[in-house]
C-alpha cells in the first residue's frame, strides 16, 4: 500500500517559496516531471530538469507525465520526439488527456470518480515504479544502472 503526497515544484513555484526545494528533496522516493504536449518549451525543459535531479538524488523513481495528449491537433511535440527522449532516457513516459470529465446530471457538476478514472494509469505507474524501487531496496532485485544519458 502507497500513500501518495504531491508537491508542486515546478520553476515558478520554487522562485515564490524558496524553501520548498530543500523540503521536498527530503526523504524524497519519486519525481514526477511533466511537460505540456501543446507547449515545447516544457518539453525542451525535461532534460535539464532530470540532469538536475540526478545529481541532487540519484536513485530516486523518476517518471515523466505529458499532459493534453488529447490535444493532438495543435501539439507541439511530435511523436519521433517522444521516441528519441524515450530511447535517451529510458524513463516511464505516461500520457493524460485535459478535456473536463464526466459530468452529473446537473450538467454542472464533475463527477468526481471520472477524474480518478482518468489518472488511474499514472498512479498505478508510479505504484509500481516505487515497488521495484522498494525491492531493490531490500536486495530482492538486482540495481538497475543509472539511466542519464552520457
Amino acid at each position: 500500500m502507497f500513500r501518495f503526497e504531491f508537491w508542486d515544484c515546478g520553476e515558478s513555484a520554487l522562485k515564490k517559496f524558496d524553501h520548498m526545494l530543500p523540503a521536498c528533496m527530503e526523504k524524497t522516493d519519486a519525481f514526477l516531471l511533466l511537460f505540456s504536449f501543446t507547449d515545447r518549451a516544457s518539453f525542451e525543459d525535461l532534460p535539464g530538469q532530470l540532469t538536475r535531479i540526478a545529481g541532487e538524488a540519484p536513485g530516486v523513481v523518476r517518471m515523466v507525465i505529458g499532459s493534453k495528449f488529447d490535444q493532438y491537433m495543435h501539439t507541439d511535440v511530435p511523436a519521433r520526439d517522444l521516441a528519441a527522449f524515450r530511447q535517451a532516457w529510458e524513463l516511464p513516459l505516461l500520457r493524460v488527456k485535459s478535456v473536463p470529465g464526466r459530468r452529473l446530471a446537473d450538467g454542472r457538476t464533475l463527477d468526481g470518480r471520472a477524474g480518478l478514472a482518468d489518472i488511474a494509469h499514472v498512479l498505478n505507474g508510479l505504484a509500481e515504479q516505487l515497488w521495484h524501487q522498494d525491492q531493490v531496496a531490500a536486495g530482492l532485485l538486482p540495481s538497475p544502472p543509472e539511466n542519464t544519458p552520457g
